[in-house]
This record gives C-alpha cells, sequence and structure tokens, in this order.
C-alpha cells in the first residue's frame, strides 16, 4: 500500500463521519446503522478504517449516531484504539465533527472522511495521499477531493461558474442558482487546517437546518478542490441503488468465492 513519508508531515488524526440516519436506506438502517451494512466480508465503516491507515494514518476518531450500539461493540473488538464519539442530534458534518472537538482542538490539521463512502483505486495510486500533498504545496485552508462535474449528487455539491482544468484548483463558490453555470460534488474526503476547524462553529445552517462542510468554502478564500484521476471513484453508499451495487461488485472480487459467484450468475 501507498503511504506517506515521514517528511510529508502527515496529520495526527483523522475523524470519520458515521452518525448518519440512512433515511433512504429504510427499514434495514431501523435495525442496522449504516456504517454497519456489510460490503463483501466487512463493514461500510472497515472499509474505510482500512483506507485511512493505509495512508499512514495512526489516531483515527469515530463520530457515531447516539441510538447506535452496535457500531461501538465491533469497533471494541476489531479496533480497540479508536475512539468514539456521539453527535446527539443529527444535523449535519459541521456539527458531527463538533462533537469531537475536545479531542481534535490542539492539532493543526485533521483529515475528515464520510463514513459511507469508499474510494476505489489502483494498488500504486492514493487519492488521499495526493490531496494532502497538494493541499501542503499550496498552503490552503482546506482541501477536498472531487468527483465527477454535473449533475448534482449527495448533499454537499458546491456551485461554480467556470469548469476548472488544473489538477487542483482554488473553488470559487457561488451561491445564485441562475449564475452556476456546473456544480462540482465532494468526493467525501476533506482536510482541514486550524483555521478551518475554528470557523466551523460559525458555519451557517442551510434551509434544511443542516449545517455542512460546504458552508466552508463560502467562509474561506483558500478551499483547494482536487479532482479523483479517471482511475478513482467514489462509491456513495446512502441510496439503495448504490448499495446494492457495491455489494454485487464486493461479491464477485471476494477472493475465495468471486469466480464460483461469476460463473453461477452467467449459468442462470
Amino acid at each position: 500500500m501507498t503511504k506517506m513519508t515521514k517528511n510529508a508531515e502527515l496529520p495526527t488524526k483523522a475523524i470519520i463521519l458515521a452518525a448518519g440516519l440512512g433515511k433512504r436506506l429504510y427499514p434495514i438502517t431501523h435495525a442496522i446503522p449504516k456504517p454497519m451494512l456489510p460490503l463483501g466480508r466487512k463493514p461500510i465503516i472497515h472499509h474505510v478504517i482500512d483506507e485511512l491507515q493505509s495512508a499512514g494514518l495512526k489516531k483515527i476518531g469515530i463520530v457515531l449516531g447516539q441510538n447506535d450500539v452496535v457500531t461501538p461493540r465491533y469497533l471494541s473488538y476489531m479496533f480497540p484504539s479508536i475512539a468514539t464519539f456521539v453527535q446527539t442530534k443529527p444535523i449535519g458534518t459541521v456539527d458531527a465533527i463538533l462533537s469531537a472537538k475536545d479531542w481534535i482542538c490542539e492539532e493543526d490539521k485533521i483529515i475528515v472522511a464520510m463514513g459511507d463512502a469508499i474510494l476505489e483505486r489502483r494498488e500504486m495510486s492514493n487519492p488521499l495521499v495526493r490531496l494532502y500533498r497538494e493541499f501542503n504545496q499550496q498552503k490552503c485552508d482546506s482541501a477536498v477531493l472531487i468527483r465527477e462535474m454535473n449533475p448534482p449528487f449527495g448533499k454537499e455539491y458546491i456551485g461554480i461558474e467556470s469548469c476548472p482544468k488544473e489538477p487542483s484548483f482554488l473553488i470559487n463558490p457561488i451561491k445564485d442558482q441562475n449564475r452556476q453555470k456546473m456544480v462540482i460534488n465532494t468526493a467525501s474526503r476533506w482536510i482541514l487546517s486550524a483555521t478551518a476547524l475554528k470557523r466551523l462553529e460559525i458555519v451557517a445552517p442551510e434551509s434544511d437546518g443542516e449545517h455542512r462542510l460546504r458552508g466552508l468554502v463560502y467562509l474561506m478564500p483558500r478551499v483547494l478542490g482536487v479532482p479523483l484521476n479517471k482511475d478513482e471513484h467514489c462509491h456513495d453508499f446512502g441510496t439503495w441503488e448504490h448499495f446494492l451495487l457495491g455489494s454485487a461488485k464486493a461479491s464477485l472480487n471476494d477472493q475465495e468465492f468471486g469466480d464460483k459467484i461469476n460463473k453461477m450468475l452467467l449459468a442462470t
């Protein structure tokens, strides 16, 4: 696996946001928290932890929902050193991060990962490493991985006026929908500087009452967008369509039974 070198000044900590209610996956998420839904032989949250650890992150914290009693049991068995925090009200990604503010308050930068999204990549590439490298080189307030442009996907897309051509670019957001020529969809991985962490507390709620990370781009002049490469993909498992697709791919890629499953499907 690709790992950052010591002189890359790796952030000390990463926080995974896994407190969402999973409403689009009802009724199953009434019984099983979304982070614990299985993808192959591991739950979603395990895949996200693997990704962060493969990038060299040593200290990981996870923000969970108030009523989630299943995920803490799994984490205590598989990852006993991981810290957990509780978001008491589901009012957005910003509030989720602030639920762990005592844990991150003295950090000069942290990595933020959405707990219902997995990055698919080639063995020799690591978009999280590239995101951090660009963040360091450009000396930005924060940076976010960017996936495909239009149409809007999920809740963390950002309206812009012109199409960026560079491998990384400063995001110039447009609030006026009449001026928006396109949107950029975030790929569920952010790096926040100490300055950005302090600004979280003044991110305004959106029309639905949620405080979202995308609000930072309207408060800070230097938020960097780093697009995924063509062979890198962000899979968000917040809907039945994407969850079922991810489950099918995980089954077909199983080292022990993947080929057998594929042959059985082709024979039907």
